[in-house]
């Protein structure tokens, strides 16, 4: 019976050390290609339209100052990827809404808490006005999706192209603008 008892403690020891060693994995769930982790939030998009043509604004935001919460969206079974970033005359809001595995297009912001399609808002600065615009209508196509481990944050590299509605902040005339680009998110460290 000893003989029985010590080799019971010989191989709880053995599997004792065996998983000592063993790391424990990256609490990130991935979902399509995953995401590149490194750098910083970017984004870049072309305005053309009115007083632009290919006018291309582009920024980065740190890392440790926004992340993308994902969560159920309210009255609906799709999830939605918020995120809301800005540095210095540049401000960039996201709301990437997620239905079977995959980014619904563009859509108006009516304020009802319909969240049946994605929503961008763009606010930039161009040779000393400030602009705000967006979307009405258009394409979002993922590129790469991640959730983290409490399923609470995402990571998102996505592209974008439509129609936004704006022009400069403070004026009561709205005018439309194509504008394409791409929004690159990470997950905080």
């Amino acid at each position: 019976m000893k003989k029985i008892n010590y080799l019971f403690v010989a191989l709880i020891s053995i599997a004792l050390i065996a998983c000592k060693d063993k790391k424990v994995p990256d609490p990130v769930v991935q979902s399509n290609p995953p995401v590149a982790n490194s750098g910083d939030h970017s984004y870049t998009f072309t305005v053309n339209g009115n007083e632009f043509n290919n006018e291309i604004v582009s920024g980065t935001i740190p890392k440790e100052e926004a992340f993308a919460l994902y969560t159920p969206t309210p009255v609906s079974t799709n999830k939605g990827i918020s995120f809301n970033g800005s540095v210095a005359d540049k401000s960039l809001t996201v709301n990437f809404i997620r239905k079977d595995n995959a980014l619904l297009d563009l859509g108006e912001n009516n304020g009802s808490g319909n969240y049946e399609h994605s929503v961008i808002q763009l606010m930039f600065t161009v040779n000393g006005q400030v602009y705000t615009l967006e979307s009405l209508s258009g394409t979002c196509t993922e590129k790469s999706f991640s959730i983290d481990g409490s399923g609470s944050m995402a990571a998102i590299n996505a592209t974008f192209s439509g129609t936004f509605r704006g022009g400069p902040t403070g004026t009561n005339d709205p005018q439309e603008y194509q504008v394409a680009g791409e929004v690159d998110v990470k997950f905080i460290e």
